[in-house]
């Protein structure tokens, strides 16, 4: 969390400035408005460990509300849910900071932009997450190790010791797929343990 807050700080900032400087007050409030929603919703979790899929794919909306308004057109998103899986555990804001490294490393890198998809299945007691994008690929800086996905592995081992999956890799689109594979743990009464 504390790698997490500052770029929702210093990203939406910037373009906040960015868009006043051309004009747009309007996009500019857009997202003032977003990051308030998202800083309300740090603090509010901001002790958890875990928080329900639902939870963190709405963290991860408002996240992307941010980003159309800087990418507009260039930045496509397409999440999808199994039934079943709101309820499930998942570390908090690690989808959030999968999306965010293909929006940063993979598609900000393309003049034409590209797109985005998070995906969640429950299979066989596992929680199956990919996030995958068609964006510049690994190469250089995005070769899987960087502080972002360290921490990651780092916060999964912590919480599920060797029972998970997590794995980064160029896929046939040209871009990138992070996979993750958990156990299922259901919260109690919609909220994490």
């Amino acid at each position: 969390q504390r790698q997490l807050q500052p770029h929702f700080l210093f990203n939406p900032l910037n373009s906040i400035s960015v868009l006043m400087e051309k004009g747009q007050v309007k996009d500019a409030n857009a997202v003032i408005n977003h990051l308030s929603d998202l800083l309300r919703q740090v603090l509010k979790n901001q002790e958890e460990q875990q928080v329900t899929l639902g939870q963190e794919l709405e963290f991860v909306r408002r996240y992307l509300e941010i980003e159309k308004v800087r990418y507009g057109d260039r930045l496509k998103v397409e999440i999808e849910s199994d039934p079943g899986t709101a309820g499930c555990l998942v570390p908090s804001y690690l989808v959030q900071i999968l999306v965010e490294n293909a929006i940063r490393h993979g598609i900000a890198k393309k003049v034409a932009g590209g797109e985005v998809a998070v995906v969640a299945k429950r299979t066989d007691g596992r929680l199956l997450i990919e996030v995958a994008d068609n964006g510049v690929g690994i190469e250089g800086e995005r070769d899987g190790s960087g502080v972002g996905l360290r921490n990651a592995r780092s916060r999964l081992t912590h919480l599920y010791g060797e029972d998970y999956r997590f794995e980064v890799a160029n896929n046939d689109r040209g871009g990138v797929t992070a996979l993750l594979d958990i156990p299922i743990v259901l919260s109690i009464g919609g909220t994490a343990k």
